[in-house]
């Protein structure tokens, strides 16, 4: 181990270690450098401030300085803890308790206005997880080895994950409309089926968070609002085509008619006998 707990903080030895572990509950606790947790394999619950963090295979949560962490998860659950004081980066942070401050160094510096502080939670695609995990195993050996010239590939190292780590916390600034309007097709496509904003972020390799956020400022609505406006628009289009009242909801994605009913005649602003009335349609 590289750190140890004094009352209910960690204390670290050095400026940077890396830890490769199953998972055990872990009481709440804070720390005196910033942890990343990053999830090989499997599943686990963190809860930082009070905040509930669900992690799986390829996501990381940043915790901070002095923030109270816990975490309980799947026994056979795998994941790094990769802990580093900010002073191990760049020796103006040595007194550095917060890692957002490094975005105002000059290595970092294009990174500072991109990134959403609020960001803790992020999702690697597969081919971005096996190129973090393989940059993981290298700095791992060669903190183990301490070869001739390790801080040179250490630092090299730790900067190469930390560079995956920002980008993917800036990635809000470089979804383009075609890669969003993927996503609003597959809702088209998927609508009558059981669809949810967190079956679509894990589609995207987004977080929950992420993707909620995301799709607010493309569409300008939340994602169930959106999807109850597509479910009812083609209630009326199956209507135009002559579909039956009686068997609209169920076709269009929703198990309870109660719900349908409501759903339409707050988008609709009448009830579907009365728009079908008003089409000039029969029953």
């Amino acid at each position: 181990m590289g750190n140890d707990l004094r009352g209910d903080m960690y204390f670290m030895e050095g400026d940077v270690c890396l830890e490769m572990s199953n998972i055990s509950p872990i009481a709440p606790h804070t720390h005196d450098f910033i942890e990343f947790v990053y999830m090989m394999k499997g599943k686990s619950v963190h809860r930082v401030n009070d905040v509930e963090y669900p992690l799986e295979g390829g996501d990381l949560l940043i915790i901070n300085y002095g923030e109270k962490h816990s975490f309980d998860g799947d026994p056979a659950a795998r994941f790094c803890n990769i802990l580093i004081k900010p002073a191990f980066l760049d020796d103006s942070m040595r007194e550095c308790r917060d890692l957002f401050l490094l975005l105002r160094t000059p290595p970092y510096q294009e990174f500072g206005e991109l990134i959403d502080h609020r960001c803790r939670h992020v999702r690697f695609s597969p081919e971005e997880k096996n190129c973090f995990e393989y940059m993981l195993l290298l700095l791992e050996r060669e903190l183990q080895t301490r070869e001739r010239g390790y801080d040179l590939t250490t630092h090299t190292g730790v900067n190469f994950l930390l560079v995956m780590i920002l980008r993917k916390m800036c990635v809000s600034h470089t979804t383009t409309e075609g890669e969003f309007r993927r996503v609003l097709e597959y809702i088209g496509d998927h609508y009558a089926e059981r669809i949810s904003a967190e079956q679509l972020a894990r589609l995207c390799y987004y977080t929950p968070s992420y993707f909620s956020r995301v799709f607010r400022r493309y569409t300008g609505v939340t994602f169930t609002e959106y999807l109850k406006k597509i479910r009812i628009l083609n209630a009326c289009r199956l209507m135009d085509e002559g579909g039956r009242i009686e068997d609209l909801y169920t076709r269009v994605g929703y198990t309870n008619k109660t719900n349908f009913y409501k759903h339409f005649r707050q988008i609709i602003g009448k009830t579907p006998l009365a728009y079908r009335k008003a089409q000039g349609l029969s029953r």
